[in-house]
């Protein structure tokens, strides 16, 4: 371990603590490091006073690299649609806007937080529910379909738009990428 970590495991056991899911990192001879949890609890002798430490050390050093890795997965893709030139709507089946990219703010002219607010009627001038309710349940889920349409901005001018919807499922519920 590294010294600052030797003696804070030293002052823990003087106090006669125990401690749980400290994360050390310790490092390797060749230069590599490995991350554990430490589990630690203190041993007394029969008359109570300290005489030692029982420690559960466990390897988590591929599941940090694992965590790790995807984070930057995750910063990758966020940026990918934060940045495309196209706005994104990812749409619940009742038709609320679940998430949105920057594009579809400037297009629409509403704040992220104003547009996860509110549905796709609110914004679809000419969006039909049944319409709708039809395309979801004919369409195959991961095909995706085109529609015709116009979208009404904030300041209530609309413009003509194409939109390419995608249904999938994630985590149970039923969603759309347009």
């Amino acid at each position: 371990a590294m010294p600052a970590e030797q003696s804070w495991m030293a002052r823990t056991l003087a106090e006669d603590r125990a401690f749980t899911g400290r994360e050390l990192v310790f490092e390797r001879p060749d230069g590599g490091q490995r991350t554990v949890l430490v589990h630690t609890t203190p041993l007394h002798d029969p008359a109570g006073r300290l005489t030692g430490a029982m420690n559960v050390l466990i390897d988590v050093t591929a599941q940090r690299r694992t965590e790790d890795t995807l984070r930057r997965s995750d910063r990758r893709l966020h940026t990918l649609v934060e940045q495309a030139p196209h706005a994104f709507f990812l749409v619940d089946h009742e038709m609320k806007i679940v998430d949105v990219n920057r594009q579809a703010c400037q297009s629409l002219g509403y704040s992220r937080e104003e547009l996860l607010d509110m549905t796709i009627p609110e914004i679809d001038c000419e969006f039909r529910r049944q319409h709708h309710d039809q395309s979801w349940e004919e369409t195959p889920p991961g095909q995706p379909i085109t529609l015709y349409g116009r979208h009404r901005r904030k300041d209530g001018s609309s413009f003509p738009v194409e939109v390419r919807l995608s249904r999938f499922r994630m985590d149970g519920q039923r969603y759309c990428l347009a």
